[in-house]
């Protein structure tokens, strides 16, 4: 309109460019629809989230050998065998130790261990590893097949410090180098035993016979180490040691 009344008083008529004014209306429309249609911003509760989850990962450090070392617990069971033919006569009391480790499941903090370790508990305690005090655990289910069994400590203290170990996910390699870790009899420190993964095959479980996957090992397990974990060098939970073959069977050595 400026162009126009300046060429008016000139006297001298002028047009525009109607490519020029129809490019100037389009722009306008599609502002008009970009005003109409904002873009979607992100919520600060979500962008709070993501800044929570970095932080979380980034603070999240490496797991070293005194890590698992610390995370593997000692279990004390007292069992009581029912008498099927008397049902109003007990058996006489007998005890026995394992090894278990805490894990994590649904946000909850559990303990694994066998299933044949806490077979016709009476009672059951744990303790951790350099640390006196025992605790009163509960069982909450067993898997007779797969010989596995979930503990709850319903100690707040007890969890103090405590660093549930994490699982592999999929199945290590052959020749890769596992440290079975727990509390096997001849002493009551523990002890560190290393080797490879040397099959991994299916294997008649000695608790109820069924047969299941297994990962075979060189390193020594003996009774007191079930229950406990068998980790890889990055401290990842690869297996529970379960059952071993002794020497006099089938001539088999160093195979757990």
């Amino acid at each position: 309109r400026f162009v126009q009344r300046f060429a008016a008083s000139r006297g001298r008529p002028i047009s525009l460019c109607p490519k020029m004014t129809a490019t100037r209306v389009r722009g306008k429309q599609s502002d008009r629809k970009r005003q109409r249609s904002p873009r979607p911003r992100q919520c600060r509760a979500d962008a709070e989230v993501k800044t929570k989850e970095v932080a979380c990962s980034k603070r999240k450090r490496r797991w070293t050998v005194n890590d698992v070392h610390n995370s593997v617990l000692k279990v004390f069971v007292w069992h009581v065998q029912p008498n099927y033919k008397q049902p109003w006569c007990s058996e006489a009391q007998t005890s026995s130790t394992s090894s278990a480790w805490p894990i994590r499941l649904n946000g909850a903090l559990r303990v694994v261990t066998n299933a044949h370790s806490v077979e016709h508990a009476a009672l059951v305690q744990v303790k951790r590893h350099r640390h006196e005090q025992k605790y009163v655990a509960q069982v909450l289910c067993i898997g007779t097949d797969c010989d596995l069994a979930l503990l709850e400590v319903p100690h707040a203290d007890f969890w103090k410090g405590l660093e549930p170990l994490e699982i592999l996910p999929g199945l290590p390699k052959l020749q890769d180098s596992v440290s079975v870790v727990g509390y096997p009899t001849g002493g009551e420190s523990l002890s560190v035993t290393q080797g490879v993964v040397s099959r991994i095959d299916l294997v008649e479980y000695a608790q109820t016979g069924v047969t299941l996957l297994a990962v075979q090992i060189d390193a020594a397990i003996n009774s007191g180490n079930s229950g406990g974990p068998v980790v890889d060098q990055k401290g990842n939970c690869v297996g529970v040691a379960f059952q071993n073959l002794d020497g006099d069977e089938e001539s088999a050595e160093n195979i757990g």
